[in-house]
């Protein structure tokens, strides 16, 4: 499957096509050939190995992360949407830190991606990590402005939450950026219905 590594569609299709390939195939890393078709963001590859029937889609590598993280991570928005498009993808799996694909995007201030991620209701934009941070908390903490205020736009999104030391991200606006930290309080003051002045 050496094909996903390249920009050689028709390779891939004649290996997909002989039954004694394994799609899944993973190297020494744990990586298959679609997680290497999305490090080299090569969408072709993707589209023709999410249309065989026999590709996993979730399976991991050495640190529990499947294609779908490596897409989030690297900010590469058709490869993340091919993935979310196709219905055996689990999109809220969690990686070894307990990052799902919004944590990495968040994190990463990849805004066109968190658009994306928080228009589909299967994303849970409050789940905490192994530190109890939600994607707020990265977003924040990495000074995405952009990605700060597109989570508080979001529907359910609560800044209330707790991370595992008992502290809410609404707590921690003296550690965030000067923008950062408005944004934060100009939501906390809206949701209370406190005006400004």
């Amino acid at each position: 499957m050496l094909a996903a590594l390249k920009d050689c569609t028709a390779g891939a299709l004649l290996l997909l096509q002989d039954p004694r390939i394994d799609p899944n195939l993973q190297d020494v890393e744990g990586c298959t050939p679609l997680h290497r078709a999305v490090e080299k963001e090569n969408n072709g590859i993707i589209r023709l190995l999410l249309e065989h029937d026999g590709v996993d889609p979730n399976l991991h590598e050495g640190c529990f992360e499947t294609p779908i993280h490596w897409a989030a991570q690297k900010g590469h928005l058709e490869a993340l949407t091919l993935l979310m498009a196709d219905p055996r993808t689990h999109i809220q799996r969690e990686d070894a830190l307990h990052w799902t694909v919004l944590h990495w995007a968040a994190k990463q201030g990849h805004t066109e991606l968190v658009e994306l991620m928080v228009a589909d209701p299967r994303i849970d934009v409050n789940i905490m990590d192994n530190e109890g941070e939600t994607p707020l908390h990265r977003a924040a903490e990495g000074g995405h402005e952009d990605v700060v205020q597109l989570l508080l736009a979001t529907e359910g999104i609560d800044v209330d939450i707790a991370d595992n030391e008992s502290i809410p991200v609404s707590a921690l606006i003296s550690e965030y950026t000067l923008a950062v930290a408005k944004l934060l309080e100009d939501h906390i003051l809206a949701k209370n219905n406190i005006c400004c002045v």
